[in-house]
């Protein structure tokens, strides 16, 4: 279904119940749940009273402009601006917004005491911002692990990631958090319960630890319990765990150390969701594995599958083409 009135728009990201879009014009536009404000424009109460509205359109974020990227967490949402400084709106109940506070915001509010930010990343309920000198720094839900540094509280504000620079992407997943540096390699921290730090243990990390027997990295992404890269040569690389990985004792394959999705190549972009992941082929074809329980694969079933298949249009043929025409 598409999005009513709305056009212009240059990226989106999806958080548990609400969707964000940023418009060409450095405007944000939300819709879905809006119970802790991850809407960013007011709205508070009862999240089903935004079902209906939503299918009306999307609405402005109010009193923010000149954005540059956006990141959807889980009940919060976050915009990073032309200047570099960031700004986060909805649930903060860990700390997550980064204004020094535990207070939900229903407009959003400065992340404190950071700048010169390039890139931003948000799940579950911690916040991940990258800076021009290639550091990074977290704040938000503190397990144990995943802010890497030893244990401790919630960060309120932003903290920089020990032994951690030459960074050129970061993403998130529920409890672990992913970064890629210039030369290719991949780091990782956080909950390893699934193998998701690829680091050929299962033993959680406060501190970044190195991917095992992987380079030439250009992007990175991460689900719920498994992290997934693509190489320059367009194939796709993971580890962990996914539902399309789960056997018939209903246990989960579990991957300590990368291996390659077979069947897959000439892939330009990837991307995680919960249990799935999704990657863009050369041709504009667009291809998904992993848990399917309510259809997120696109290929006409509900099953489930551990191998990628491609996501069919009206008639049964690929359609999905994100390329320039």
């Amino acid at each position: 279904m598409q999005a009513n009135d709305i056009s212009g728009v240059v990226a989106v990201s999806a958080g548990d119940r609400h969707t964000v879009a940023l418009k060409s014009d450095g405007t944000v536009w939300t819709w879905g749940n809006y119970r802790d404000g991850q809407l960013g424009n007011e709205k508070s109460g009862d999240p089903f009273d935004r079902l209906i509205e939503a299918y009306a359109g999307p609405e402005q974020v109010i009193g923010l402009s000149n954005v540059t990227a956006i990141a959807a967490g889980h009940r919060y949402t976050v915009a990073l601006k032309t200047n570099g400084k960031v700004w986060a709106w909805g649930h903060s109940e860990y700390g997550q917004l980064g204004d020094g506070s535990t207070d939900n915001r229903t407009t959003p509010v400065q992340v404190r005491n950071l700048n010169r930010v390039t890139a931003i990343a948000a799940d579950g309920d911690h916040t991940v911002a990258l800076k021009s000198d290639g550091t990074v720094w977290e704040w938000g839900r503190h397990t144990g692990v995943q802010l890497g540094e030893s244990a401790g509280a919630d960060r309120h504000t932003p903290a920089q990631v020990q032994n951690l620079n030459n960074v050129v992407a970061v993403a998130t997943g529920v409890s672990h958090t992913v970064a890629l540096k210039s030369d290719g390699t991949v780091w990782t921290w956080g909950n390893n319960f699934f193998g998701q730090l690829g680091d050929g243990t299962f033993t959680n990390s406060q501190t970044p630890v190195l991917v095992q027997n992987l380079s030439k990295v250009v992007a990175i992404a991460a689900g719920n319990t498994f992290t997934l890269v693509l190489k320059s040569d367009g194939t796709v690389w993971m580890w962990g765990a996914s539902k399309g990985n789960q056997r018939e004792d209903g246990e989960y394959d579990k991957q300590i150390t990368p291996v390659q999705v077979e069947g897959l190549s000439g892939v330009t972009a990837i991307a995680a969701g919960f249990l799935h992941a999704v990657a863009l082929k050369s041709d504009g074809t667009v291809w998904t594995w992993g848990y399917n329980e309510k259809g997120q694969l696109g290929d006409g079933t509900y099953n489930d599958s551990a191998t990628p298949v491609q996501v069919l249009g009206e008639n049964g043929i690929g359609f999905l083409n994100l390329k320039e025409n």
